[in-house]
């Protein structure tokens, strides 16, 4: 399996053949998750093609790299398995940013997501309630807790809208 990082670079080389530097640069202009430091997206794409997920391209001057089919396989992979509950509390950031490769997989495949996600977003709701009423005189520990289900909630209707678009876009 891959690393959401992993996954993201993928993404990122799957819509247009790119070079270290671009890659970089992506993470640096578009992403609300990471910085992109030069090391931690090198060393990825090292370890991308070292197990035949990027090759080299052919196509420029500049050394570029290409998704190969095994990096698309294992994109798509990592793509269709919802957050866990508690890991949805813990990272909502992985949500992000399987929402935003999920165009790599066919319509029926992103229905399939978003159930099991809207399963996972429900549970995580019921673990906060839970967890709410263990300490219900800490007034902080009640906003947190208001806040984590104000977040939970807007990720829901989100889903929910993309999951109706989805669903239309099947017919």
């Amino acid at each position: 399996m891959i690393s959401a990082f992993e996954a993201t670079i993928l993404g990122f080389v799957l819509n247009r053949p790119s070079s270290r530097y671009e890659i970089m640069k992506a993470f640096q202009d578009t992403s609300f998750y990471w910085s992109g430091s030069p090391g931690a997206v090198y060393a990825a794409i090292a370890r991308l093609q070292k197990r035949g997920l990027l090759q080299e391209g052919t196509s420029s001057r500049t050394k570029t790299y290409e998704v190969t089919t095994a990096g698309r396989y294992s994109l798509q992979e990592f793509l269709k398995v919802p957050i866990p509950a508690a890991k949805l509390l813990l990272d909502p950031v992985l949500l992000r940013i399987k929402l935003r490769g999920l165009d790599h997989l066919s319509v029926a495949e992103r229905i399939h997501f978003y159930q099991a996600q809207i399963e996972e977003i429900d549970q995580a709701k019921r673990i906060i309630n839970t967890k709410r009423h263990l300490n219900p005189q800490s007034k902080i520990s009640q906003q947190l807790a208001d806040l984590a289900l104000d977040q939970i909630n807007l990720e829901r209707e989100l889903i929910d809208g993309l999951l109706s678009e989805a669903l239309m876009n099947q017919s």
